[in-house]
């Protein structure tokens, strides 16, 4: 809609400089389809970076073949993955953001851990929402500057089911907001997407698993995974 708006508008007004010969609505004109161009640039960019993002990850169960899933799924140490995807998730994070920085826990089950599935789609999945505490805390830390941003991963083997918890200490989610954020395009961003929780929602679902906010405050945010084991 904005780009077709913007277009019509920027050609109505070169019919204007071309039937009036008017050097002064020339000049106007042009500089008003400059400004509406740029605006086309930055809506049909923010449309790439959309699309971009839905046909890289393999978010839906659909995209898989039974033969796929056979081939790319496989027993893994999670605990592993998940000390690599914190680390991976941070230096990522910060290449865009370099005076960020925030502290790490982890407490992880003393069990060896392991879930059947694709590493590459459950990095993903852990990614994003890592990434979503650190938006929530670059927020924070720019209110306060005395703010010290935390992360903490947990993981339990209760029965036979993996609980893996990410909690951060950001702004935390509004109540009104909290059945929408894993919504696709849902976004309380300017320039944000509103792809990354609901990619995560769709991996974690598509393995037979469970995503969700726990809890979420000024305080504190968890968010609960839940995975069969191995």
């Amino acid at each position: 809609n904005m780009v077709l708006g913007f277009s019509g508008v920027g050609i109505e007004l070169i019919d204007e400089i071309l039937s009036k010969k008017d050097e002064q609505i020339a000049t106007n004109n042009l500089l008003q389809v400059k400004t509406d161009i740029l605006k086309i640039q930055e809506h049909a960019s923010h449309m790439a970076n959309v699309v971009a993002n839905m046909t890289a990850l393999n978010w839906n169960s659909s995209s898989y073949s039974e033969t796929d899933k056979a081939i790319s799924n496989q027993a893994f140490k999670i605990n592993r993955v998940l000390a690599e995807c914190m680390r991976m998730a941070l230096t990522n994070f910060k290449s865009k953001n370099p005076d960020f920085h925030c502290e790490f826990e982890h407490d992880f089950d003393k069990n060896d851990l392991k879930c059947y599935l694709s590493v590459n789609d459950f990095s993903k999945a852990i990614m994003n929402c890592l990434c979503n505490s650190f938006e929530s805390m670059i927020h924070k830390v720019n209110l306060n500057q005395d703010f010290i941003p935390k992360v903490v991963v947990t993981t339990r083997l209760v029965d036979s089911t993996i609980i893996i918890r990410i909690s951060d200490n950001g702004l935390g989610i509004k109540p009104e907001i909290m059945k929408k954020v894993f919504n696709p395009f849902f976004t309380t961003k300017p320039n944000g997407l509103g792809l990354g929780l609901s990619i995560s929602y769709n991996i974690i679902k598509m393995y037979h698993g469970a995503i969700s906010v726990e809890k979420s405050d000024n305080s504190e945010t968890v968010f609960k995974i839940s995975l069969p084991a191995e």
